[in-house]
């Protein structure tokens, strides 16, 4: 692409430009054979500025009327030619040349400009710029007034291909509306900073592999530079990685292309436990920030995140889901839970139009409650416990009773609703606002005198995680990740109501297994208070369904995960409540203990009591499967027994 600018210097010119009439511009003596008509012209005002009363710099763009013409009408320089013009785009100001020398996009790009960029031009009527030169030109005012240039018959425009670092931009401003100019003015520069560091060129950078701009991203991060430029390089990369993903099609909007790529989770509900410090909150956000295509410690909040700390004085339901009240009229007082509850109905609704349906691009909401049990969860959360257990995915679809039924229109108003809305007429019709099925909540729980423990209503409720077993801090990669977490979503199942239901779980394809190893641990847990029922039953065959176990080395992964979440959570007491007399494999934690470890050796066919397994839960950062780890539930029940021997009571929480 070649396009000519030509300096304008007398007062005639300037007054037909400014108003876009046609013009003759002279003095010229170059490029004679290469200028015809319609040839694309940048018109710049110029002249000694101590002779001048106009504005210098690009103001606009035209086209060639008439070709090169009169020949020698100069008798000074015979060489001389005239070339008439029409403007078709003129801003009301040219730019001004410091602007266009320092652009904070296209000073790379415009530096060999004629005229307008940083780079010396001999004093000639009228210059030529090509390529990325040329093409940066129209950028300059396609990004003042992007629709007028859109609009211009200009066939060339069609195919500029926009420079890497104006598609970053746009990307910026557009997905992050609320970020501030100079933020993303910093971005872009700490992405210039960072290529030339790196030694690559800006479209090189933006042309490389997600994979490959995540290593640059480690890189950098565990350089010197970087820190004490406070994270200026890494920031401005983390968010050419988010752009990248976009680009690539896991936007936003659609990150959820399928479902597939989440790991389902069986429960909706979490309780995330464990010392203080080993990431429960950080966990929580990473997973919504990821479930959007961002990368996990972006610094925006996530619109599908929430964070509430609970507070001790908490002991009615409407302490998470609002009250009615009568001061100065009746109204609604609604609660962030509350809120962020519609929110997520409001994801499922614009990507289905209904209640029970989900479709493309619906996310998971990930709603945190920080230090879970400072209050009584039986008492503050007990609405939510109770509702849960009726969600139910049939196909028909999603369905769930009211958690909110009672003063709906008043609920309504809070929200700034009315029955016109279409999302507020579904709630009306439905009798009340249930629980979304995109909806999940986290509970991060620490243990010691200023907490309550936990009932068996709420851990049968919920899945719980010692988060320090199964998302373990690895010292040895805290410079340098190389596991996470996997990505976490919903499950669209809450029965498995035939053996059908488990066929693509080849290494249970009819849940036979599963159901004699629960049935076996029932048996060790016969007549104490931790035995379990259908429901526990049903929660192992979800389990079995949604991890679709291959092999026996992964089926043993579920029974393994289940104990942990489901199972061992339930058991605590003094050693009589546990059956333990103090002699050697006595007590029921032993006697667990003693089958686990004998079932999973049978079915491995080993000796060897170091028992491993597939870990359902991480995986390494490029996306392979994490290591192998120990069997969690055997290792959990050596640490429940020796606290039972040392203390005379144990149980599943630290």
């Amino acid at each position: 692409m070649e396009v000519f600018l030509v300096k304008i210097t007398n007062r005639e010119n300037v007054d037909k430009i400014l108003v876009s009439e046609e013009f003759t511009h002279k003095g010229i003596y170059n490029f004679e054979s290469e200028i015809k008509e319609n040839s694309p012209v940048f018109i710049v005002f110029s002249g000694d500025k101590a002779h001048i009363d106009w504005e210098q710099g690009v103001i606009g763009f035209g086209h060639v009327t008439k070709a090169p013409y009169e020949k020698g009408y100069d008798p000074s320089n015979k060489r001389y030619f005239k070339i008439d013009i029409q403007p078709d785009f003129i801003l009301e100001h040219p730019l001004d040349p410091k602007f266009t020398k320092l652009h904070p996009i296209y000073q790379n790009e415009l530096y060999d400009a004629p005229y307008v960029g940083a780079k010396h031009f001999p004093n000639q009527a009228i210059a030529k710029a090509s390529g990325k030169s040329a093409e940066a030109l129209y950028y300059l005012f396609k990004d003042i007034k992007p629709e007028s240039v859109a609009n211009l018959n200009y066939p060339f425009l069609k195919n500029l291909s926009m420079p890497s670092l104006e598609l970053f931009r746009l990307y910026l401003e557009s997905r992050i509306p609320k970020l501030k100019e100079k933020s993303i003015s910093n971005y872009i520069s700490g992405v210039k900073s960072t290529c030339s560091w790196i030694g690559f060129n800006i479209d090189e950078l933006f042309s490389m592999s997600i994979d490959e701009v995540k290593q640059i991203y480690n890189i950098i991060c565990n350089d010197q530079r970087d820190k004490t430029g406070k994270k200026m390089y890494s920031s401005a990369v983390q968010k050419v990685i988010e752009f990248l993903i976009e680009e690539n099609g896991i936007t936003q909007n659609n990150s959820i292309a399928s479902l597939e790529k989440y790991t389902q989770l069986t429960k909706p509900f979490l309780l995330l436990a464990g010392i203080s410090g080993t990431g429960k909150t950080r966990f929580v956000r990473a997973q919504a920030a990821r479930s959007n295509g961002w990368y996990a410690d972006d610094s925006q909040k996530p619109d599908n995140y929430e964070l509430v700390a609970v507070r001790p004085d908490w002991h009615e339901p409407s302490d998470l889901l609002g009250y009615v009240s009568r001061i100065d009229g009746t109204k609604y007082v609604p609660t962030s839970f509350l809120r962020f509850l519609v929110k997520a109905w409001q994801d499922v609704f614009d990507n289905s139009g209904s209640l029970t349906g989900i479709g493309e691009g619906t996310r998971p909401f990930w709603f945190c409650l920080d230090e879970m049990n400072l209050a009584p969860v039986e008492q503050y959360f007990a609405d939510y416990l109770s509702i849960l257990e009726s969600r139910k995915w049939t196909d028909a679809g999603y369905s769930s009773l009211p958690i909110i039924s009672d003063n709906l229109e008043h609920v309504m108003e809070a929200f700034g609703g009315n029955a016109e809305d279409a999302l507020w007429s579904a709630f009306l019709d439905n009798g009340g606002i249930p629980l979304p099925p995109n909806l999940i909540v986290a509970g991060t729980v620490n243990m010691d005198e200023t907490t309550h423990g936990f009932s068996r209503k709420v851990i049968d409720r919920a899945l719980t995680l010692d988060f320090q077993e199964f998302f373990p801090n690895r010292y040895n990669e805290f410079f340098t990740p190389q596991t996470e977490p996997k990505l976490f979503g919903f499950s669209m199942a809450s029965q498995v109501s035939s053996p059908e239901d488990l066929s693509e779980a080849t290494a249970d394809p009819n849940g036979e297994k599963s159901i004699n190893f629960l049935s076996e641990v029932n048996r060790t847990l016969k007549s104490t208070p931790f035995e379990l029922a259908y429901r526990a039953l049903n929660e192992l065959l979800l389990s079995v369904k949604c991890f679709k176990p291959e092999n026996k080395e992964s089926l043993i992964a579920v029974w393994d995960d289940f104990l942990m979440q489901k199972v061992l959570p339930r058991i605590e007491g003094d050693a009589e409540k546990l059956c333990y007399t103090g002699e050697e494999e006595s007590g029921l934690l032993n006697g667990l203990s003693k089958f686990i470890r004998n079932e999973f050796k049978t079915m491995l066919n080993t000796v060897d009591n170091s028992i491993t397994r597939p870990d359902l839960l991480n995986q390494k950062v490029d996306g392979s499967d994490a290591e192998p780890c120990s069997c969690k539930s055997l290792d959990k029940i050596a640490w429940m027994q020796n606290r039972l021997e040392q203390n005379q009571y144990t149980s599943f929480w630290a």
